[in-house]
């Protein structure tokens, strides 16, 4: 900080702008985030299980491959996605925009992990409370995108709905492992 910039206590009321952004974009990440966790372990999880039932070797392929140094959610996503194509054309069909929506879900995780928040003065004067603003670079320019609350709640519907679909899918490829003890029976 130079000696021309002055420091706001966070507890003033001056902060109050920049203070109500930080806990949107907290609660924002945060949620979303959480989502996604659910569905790299549900994707990992489905691929351990349909390429290895022996589950010493499962394991060993999702510690070592599928979540190695040289693993990306994106190529077990590309992995799944053909898994479903070679293997399973009537979850296909039922789900014709799962890997669409897989796709999207994983760009905005990136964006929202990655870009920097918007909270320049010029934005915080506007006094949003029902949005935030990602910065960004892509394709060697600066760039920005505007979040909304309702477009946010619209996306983690989405991401409900595919984990729903991964875990119908989960009973498609390992249907004894993944019963429930009274199913079994």
């Amino acid at each position: 900080m130079s000696k021309d910039e002055k420091s706001i206590p966070a507890s003033s009321p001056d902060a109050e702008p920049l203070n109500r952004l930080h806990r949107l974009v907290l609660e924002m990440r945060g949620a979303f985030v959480d989502q996604t966790i659910w569905i790299d372990v549900l994707v990992t999880d489905l691929l351990a299980h349909y390429f290895s039932p022996d589950p010493v070797r499962r394991s060993l392929l999702h510690s070592e491959v599928l979540t190695g140094r040289d693993a990306s959610f994106n190529g077990r996503l590309e992995v799944l996605e053909d898994v479903v194509n070679l293997s399973f054309p009537d979850f296909k069909k039922k789900y014709p925009l799962l890997f669409k929506s897989l796709s999207n879900i994983r760009r905005l995780r990136n964006r929202l992990a990655h870009a920097q928040v918007d909270n320049g003065d010029e934005f915080l004067r506007k006094g949003y409370t029902d949005r935030i603003q990602l910065v960004f670079h892509e394709k060697g320019s600066k760039r920005t995108q505007i979040i909304m609350v309702p477009e946010f709640k619209e996306r983690l519907k989405e991401c409900t709905k595919c984990i729903l679909a991964l875990v119908e899918l989960q009973q498609l490829i390992s249907p004894v492992e993944n019963e429930s003890p009274t199913e079994s029976r």
